[in-house]
């Protein structure tokens, strides 16, 4: 049990992460 909460909580940081990024890049198209 523990080892997937571990792994939930990783796979949704690396989202996250993923998510800044792209909106990042949005940004950076737009100028």
């Amino acid at each position: 049990m523990e080892n997937t909460l571990l792994m939930l909580i990783l796979i949704g940081t690396n989202r996250k992460k993923r998510n800044k990024a792209k909106k990042l890049r949005i940004n950076y198209q737009d100028q």
